[in-house]
């Protein structure tokens, strides 16, 4: 799952602000939480992750 900055998830909750790193099994994201307006790390799963080996 391939998502761009500023993207919002969860109906607005979370807006991605951008990409730190890509690996394996997937990408992490930089966000804010909307209402809290704290910081938050999102993980995301690729298609074809493999599992186990």
């Amino acid at each position: 799952m391939n998502l761009t900055t500023g993207t919002a998830l969860q109906h607005g909750k979370y807006l991605l602000e951008t990409s730190l790193g890509q690996g394996g099994f997937g990408i992490t994201y930089r966000a804010t939480h909307a209402y809290l307006q704290q910081s938050v790390v999102i993980k995301t799963l690729q298609k074809t992750a493999a599992i186990g080996g």
